[in-house]
């Protein structure tokens, strides 16, 4: 096989009007290597190679099978170099190039190969570019050093940059919009697909893209193979050597994902997801570029570049309430931009209504009024529907939490879930799938919030789905639990100074335990926001019991010389106590 391969390349680079050095830097493969091949001395050539050489020479996927596949005692084609032979150079054929053009080939290969190709235009299945993009400089940037770099610059890093990031985020816009700008820095074309991994649909299935893909890149229908494995072997080959960019929008997980990742280094793969997918990460060196919340800044200049810089200016008494809107989407792209839609063309007017809305159903200020499926209740609708019954249940639940993040036993009490080791795990583990879902963030080990946007959906979702005693005994298990940690936690910080007795802990309040004064100061130190908004959280409930007790821990550490290891500043807290906060 080796010398009628190799003159076969010969033969074409010639006709090509290639040096060996042109060849090498199309192909991507080395001088020698070619050498090797051409001369007979690589006995068996890799296959890859072989496709790299076919694809740089413009030569298409029938070509490619015809090379890998050629056996030995076929006569070579008639006009192989020594005979004689003009002097002026043939141009190199474009990709790709219909099977009629290469008659020489076809005569020397027999039967006609398996998976025939067909003259398509080059595909270009991009979306239409986002209107009004908006910031994310950072997020571009990554892209560009990631992707754009050459083949041989690249030197063995991954040609794949998954975007994650939370429901609304802009993932896909940024894709979009990233993609348009280089596109012309992939000669062969640009292949899109939604995979609908975060929607009402089901999952698309790897095989389906991929015959998908192989149609538009010239494979005949009839010649696509049965097996997904066939597919992705074909769709690898199909592509090796071309310089194509692929757009893999909204996957669900590394395993949807990785069949369609071509083998050729001139490509380069944006994948947008929900969660992380570590998998892409850790097997097939993705870089991972995480979505965190847009600026308030750019979100004022997103929602000022969509209603229009005239119109704002004609209604400046509107801008501080526009600020007030902008900030009000949490860093959320889509929740701005539905926002910028209502109001374009007339901000002066909508803008009343609009604030009536913030007061009544906040969420409804975030519905598409045309358009129900790009609502950020529809958005994040796909995301919880997909959760395991204990982590939707605590979703539900720590909406009720009065304070701006909680602890990891914090979140145990409104679960009832229990303080041991292995309930503790386990509760670890339900948390760990709202984080991977973006729908719960834990800025640091054990703690949590919730997103603005994300907690209004939970609430909504706790009122429709929870009983009201069950919602009820929920809240009434944290503020007893708060109410009987601070005041241990207080008595140690300050057993002579306390107002109060130490309390017995009564079910089903596990009060947390200190090993010393430190550690009660540094949680009281880090609970001072929750404790204060469980005060008014208590009163509400009517749990007057434990808003006393938190009250009078809080004045308690309030009025002991502060730990500057441990504890913040305490000048703004003491005017809230005295106003009863």
């Amino acid at each position: 096989m080796s010398s009628e391969t190799g003159a076969l390349i010969r033969h074409w680079r010639l006709r090509a009007g290639l040096t060996q050095e042109d060849l090498a830097t199309r192909s991507d493969l080395s001088i020698r290597t070619i050498r090797d091949i051409e001369t007979g001395r690589s006995r068996q050539p890799y296959r890859r190679s072989l496709e790299q050489l076919a694809a740089a020479l413009g030569l298409d996927a029938t070509t490619v099978v015809a090379l890998t596949r050629r056996r030995p005692g076929h006569d070579l084609p008639p006009d192989l170099p020594g005979h004689p032979r003009p002097q002026t150079p043939v141009p190199a054929p474009q990709a790709p190039s219909h099977p009629t053009a290469l008659p020489h080939l076809a005569a020397a290969t027999g039967p006609e190969p398996a998976y025939p190709a067909t003259a398509l235009p080059r595909p270009a299945q991009l979306p239409p570019d986002i209107a009004h993009f908006t910031g994310r400089q950072e997020a571009l940037r990554q892209c560009d050093d990631e992707l754009l770099l050459s083949p041989r610059q690249r030197m063995g890093r991954g040609k794949v940059v998954q975007l994650f990031g939370a429901a609304g985020a802009g993932k896909s816009a940024l894709a979009v919009h990233w993609a348009h700008r280089v596109a012309d820095r992939f000669p062969d074309g640009q292949l899109y697909v939604d995979l609908h991994g975060r929607d009402a649909s089901e999952p698309l299935r790897p095989a389906t893209v991929l015959r998908s893909f192989l149609r538009a890149l010239g494979i005949q229908q009839s010649a696509l193979p049965e097996s997904g494995a066939e597919l992705a072997a074909l769709y690898r080959s199909t592509v090796a050597g071309k310089s194509l960019l692929i757009l893999l929008d909204n996957a669900r997980s590394a395993e949807q994902v990785r069949p369609l990742l071509p083998n050729s280094p001139s490509c380069a793969v944006v994948v947008t997801a929900r969660a992380h997918l570590t998998g892409l990460t850790v097997k097939d060196g993705a870089r991972p570029v995480g979505l965190g919340r847009l600026p308030d800044h750019d979100a004022v200049r997103l929602l000022t570049s969509i209603i229009g810089a005239a119109s704002v200016s004609a209604a400046p008494e509107a801008l501080v309430e526009l600020v007030e809107l902008a900030e009000r989407c949490a860093g959320l792209p889509l929740a701005v931009r539905i926002i910028g839609e209502r109001l374009a063309g007339h901000p002066g007017t909508v803008l009343a209504h609009l604030a009536e809305a913030v007061e009544t159903d906040p969420l409804d200020l975030f519905d598409s009024p045309d358009d129900p499926s790009v609502g950020i209740r529809t958005t994040l609708s796909w995301s919880y529907l997909r959760l395991p019954e204990r982590s939707a249940r605590l979703f539900r639940l720590l909406s009720l939490h009065c304070g701006p993040d909680l602890s990891l036993r914090a979140a145990a009490e409104m679960a009832d879930a229990g303080h041991t080791a292995k309930a503790l795990h386990r509760l670890r583990a339900d948390l760990a799938a709202l984080v991977h879902e973006h729908l719960v963030e834990s800025p640091e080990p054990d703690r949590y919030r919730f997103p603005t946007l994300v907690r209004l959906y939970a609430a909504e979702r706790a009122a429709a789905e929870e009983p009201e005693h069950e919602r009820e005994q929920s809240v009434r298990r944290l503020l007893a639990w708060y109410g009987h940690t601070s005041a241990l936690a207080a008595h140690l910080v300050a057993p002579s100074t306390a107002r109060t007795p130490q309390p017995r802990p009564a079910p089903p309040a596990r009060a947390l335990p200190f090993s010393h004064a430190q550690d009660a100061r540094a949680w009281l130190a880090r609970e001072s926001a929750n404790l204060r908004d469980a005060v008014g959280a208590a009163n509400r409930q009517r749990a007057f019991t434990a808003a006393q007790a938190i009250r009078r821990s809080l004045n308690t550490w309030t009025g002991f010389p502060p730990d500057a290891a441990t504890d913040p500043d305490r000048a703004t807290l003491l005017p809230r106590l005295a106003a009863g906060a």
